[in-house]
């Protein structure tokens, strides 16, 4: 299978990354929903709260970087074209949502990290080093960006959802290759389609 997109299929590094990228979204996504049911008086809850919130910044981190290399490598070369029959609204909305989508995927890492860094509560990635805080100490700060956070995390998590159900439905109800074509276990299949025997 390539490794670059053509303007039929997905490439094997987008694929990669389009796939790694939504498993840390849904790890945080439940990770933070764990932490949210922790209580300081309950035992074990504090330990389990160690644990689990610089394993969700980690995350948060990872998917951070790993949105920046896929825009970079989306901007750097073509997209395959929707299906032919589409019509022009539908293309609208494809794209308002996955520039929607690229959006929070860097903000709601971006307001965490400022979170956490005007919080002063700096975390250890993964257990290997200590993240540098990136805005100085402040309360205030640290408010808004929280809210900023938690808000844009939630509306990412609704339109990951609608994100799914409109590849679902493209693949169910109108049976075109649009949730197929991203999938790796077709790599076999794709490879034919990109070589056709003569």
């Amino acid at each position: 299978m390539a490794a670059h997109n053509t303007d039929q299929l997905w490439g094997s590094v987008t694929k990669a990354l389009h796939w790694s990228i939504a498993l840390l979204i849904i790890c945080n996504i439940a990770i933070a929903q764990w932490i949210s049911t922790l209580e300081v008086d309950v035992p074990g809850d504090p330990e389990m709260w160690q644990f689990l919130t610089p394993l969700h910044k980690s995350i948060g981190m990872l998917a951070l970087v790993f949105i920046v290399v896929r825009l970079a490598w989306a901007f750097s070369g073509t997209r395959p074209n929707l299906p032919t029959d589409t019509p022009q609204w539908q293309r609208n909305l494809t794209y308002s949502v996955h520039g929607l989508l690229y959006m929070l995927i860097l903000l709601v890492p971006i307001a965490g990290y400022a979170t956490s860094s005007a919080f002063d509560s700096r975390f250890e990635l993964f257990g290997l080093f200590v993240v540098p805080n990136a805005v100085p100490e402040n309360e205030t700060v640290a408010t808004v960006t929280y809210w900023l956070h938690f808000v844009s995390a939630w509306t990412l998590a609704g339109l990951v959802a609608l994100h799914a159900a409109s590849a679902v439905w493209h693949h169910a109800i109108k049976k075109d290759d649009i949730l197929t074509r991203m999938l790796p276990r077709l790599a076999a299949d794709q490879d034919s389609l990109s070589n056709p025997a003569d």
